[in-house]
């Protein structure tokens, strides 16, 4: 049962012992209920966030380290909180990422298919190229011809043929096709690239649609020449004298501070002489950003230069590391000490373990109360077996519902950062829709949802659901159960088809923080002796359990930095919409420690996530 449908991303990768870059296909999910006007709104949603510069970033690393395998695909395609105007409502599928994940080296058409698929071209995020494809026929009104690119209207005609809707339908068609106007169609060429064995260009085929030409890399900014040919000589005999104060006043002229930044970029290793240069180059370009960014891409810096470099800066709030092995965990724990308000941290292709990177994270959390968008593998990789390779994954904030109408396990996301304006604003998404929740596949209904709310950054005013920048994959890790960070629970129960047994249903929510001494508790001699009933024995260990601005006191005794006023204002305000309207309330610690013995719950916890509570 279903309309299903599979989505496809490929970009030019070079093969083990190749020399030329050639498309193959780099993810592949599975939707089992997508066809019509769908998967053209899936489209636009995927290209929109794709093109955003933080994603594109993602993107380009995945693509450069093609071997890791990394899960944020399946989002546009199953979530949509804030759709256009008039292209439909709140969208949620109810499904889980693993799922629908799909391998990347299956063909095309080897999938479940009743509805074709879509293709996205990602080799360059700012220029992607997108088809649909019929695989062997679709369920449509009309024909349309197999195993070639086909363009936004002719896959959504295929559903609804022109001159036979209803004014309010066809409206509607126009506009989804319209919002792919912008985007280039694929080349029967770079199917037959991707897949050799399932696609052939035909041989009278135009020359543009044969070929499998990359797209221009035209968003990529080109090496800045140098304006004065003489300037290179002047920094080589600064450096050999070990004395650059000369230079200093050429770091205010913006077209010669590219020239010597391009040109210490050269450099590697990096000269001790040129740090005084480049310090006054990076300060010049940190205080002329509105966002006080500070970017040392290019630069060969070992640990001690990036710390030196950075030490005269205030306030810095984005920082990106070099991509060199000498920048080391050793590295980020000297900066992020020095420097107390960096909120975005990027690590790509430094010398960081991923074990590294979670050890200091469990050790040493104060270090990132401040950061909210961490940029390293270990925030964005899925592998459900890191914990087998010896990597320690922190679970600061936890969010747990129940299983919904179409989902078999309770939705469970964990991200190992707490950083409360993010999580304020993941809640917001994630329970803003079940004020008024739609009458069937609410965001009850989708395991998947609050996994995507609660890795997406904060988005600054005026910045759309849509236009987001991720900024982790949560983990359905369960270690909150065990004690570690917070866990939101979520038992709002307002889906109407929840497979939850009667006994584990509920209206409630809580911020709850267990303590592994009412978890496990210890036994003493009294215990071993049998109870005295000794009237002066201590109270026995407690959970804590929290309301909404309950919590926001605790983090904020913890030293970390408080939300907004009005982005507080509007999640009070959901919670008091839930209450009023669905009578949800705060839960108790009868019932937190009750659902914890639950035996349908920790049946499905253990089974699904191969943990023991």
């Amino acid at each position: 049962m279903g309309q299903r449908h599979q989505a496809f991303a490929i970009a030019k990768v070079v093969a083990h012992g190749a020399t030329q870059a050639k498309y193959r296909c780099i993810g592949a999910w599975h939707h089992q209920w997508c066809y019509g006007r769908l998967p053209l709104r899936a489209t636009r949603r995927f290209l929109t966030l794709l093109k955003q510069k933080e994603n594109a970033a993602l993107v380009r690393y995945e693509v450069d380290s093609i071997h890791g395998k990394f899960g944020r695909y399946g989002q546009a395609w199953n979530v949509d909180i804030e759709p256009e105007p008039n292209q439909g409502g709140v969208y949620f599928s109810g499904t889980t990422f693993t799922n629908d994940l799909l391998y990347a080296s299956m063909g095309s058409s080897h999938g479940d298919n009743n509805d074709g698929i879509s293709v996205i071209d990602v080799t360059n995020p700012f220029n992607p190229h997108y088809c649909f494809v019929s695989p062997g026929g679709i369920e449509a009104e009309a024909e349309v011809e197999g195993w070639t690119p086909l363009t936004a209207e002719q896959y959504a005609r295929a559903y609804y043929p022109s001159g036979e809707q209803q004014e309010v339908v066809e409206t509607d068609v126009l506009s989804v096709i319209a919002s792919l106007d912008d985007t280039k169609l694929m080349t029967i060429g770079m199917l037959a690239e991707a897949w050799p064995d399932e696609y052939t260009v035909p041989e009278r085929a135009p020359v543009a649609d044969r070929e499998a030409t990359p797209p221009p890399s035209s968003n990529i900014d080109p090496v800045p020449s140098l304006a004065n040919l003489a300037l290179g000589p002047a920094v080589d005999a600064a450096l050999a004298s070990g004395d650059t104060s000369d230079l200093d006043e050429l770091v205010w002229m913006p077209d010669k501070a590219v020239a010597l930044r391009t040109f210490l970029q050269s450099k590697s290793p990096f000269p001790d002489a040129g740090i005084s240069l480049l310090a006054e180059i990076v300060k010049q370009d940190c205080q002329s950003t509105e966002g006080r960014i500070v970017d040392l891409t290019g630069l060969s810096l070992n640990s001690d230069q990036v710390v030196k470099v950075l030490s005269e800066l205030k306030d810095i709030r984005s920082l990106t590391l070099p991509a060199v092995p000498d920048v080391t965990i050793d590295t980020v724990r000297r900066v992020l000490s020095a420097h107390t308000n960096i909120q975005h941290l990027a690590l790509l292709n430094t010398g960081v373990s991923s074990n590294d990177l979670g050890n200091l994270i469990a050790d040493e959390p104060k270090l990132f109360y401040s950061i909210r968008r961490l940029v390293h593998p270990y925030i964005f990789q899925y592998n459900d077996g890191d914990h087998a390779k010896g990597v320690r994954y922190v679970s600061a904030f936890t969010y747990f519902s129940p299983p919904g109408a179409m989902c078999y396990g309770p939705a469970v996301a964990s991200i190992p950062l707490l950083y409360p304006a993010q999580v304020v604003q993941a809640l917001t998404d994630a329970l803003g829709p079940s004020v008024d929740p739609p009458d069937v596949s609410g965001p009850g209904s989708s395991a998947l949802f609050p996994l995507i709310a609660l890795g997406t950054d904060v988005r600054e005013a005026g910045r759309r659901w849509r236009e987001r920048h991720l900024s982790s994959f949560p983990r359905s890790c369960l270690n909150a159960f065990r004690g570690e960070g917070w866990v939101f629970f979520n038992m709002t129960n307002v889906d109407p088809f929840s497979r939850m047994s009667a006994t584990m249903r509920g209206s409630y929510y809580g911020f709850v923080k267990f303590n592994p001494l009412a978890l496990n508790p210890p036994k003493g001699k009294a215990d071993e002796e049998g109870d005295k009933g000794d009237d002066n024995a201590s109270d026995p260990p407690r959970h804590l359990i929290c309301d909404f601005k309950q919590f926001l006191k605790v983090l904020e005794d913890e030293g970390r930095p408080s939300p907004s006023p009005e982005a507080v204002e509007v999640l009070d305000g959901i919670f008091k919409q839930l209450n009023k309207k669905h009578g949800v309330r705060l839960i108790t610690e009868e019932e937190v420690v009750s659902m914890l013995s639950v035996r349908e719950l920790s049946t499905q916890i253990s089974e699904m996530y191969n943990c023991i509570l």
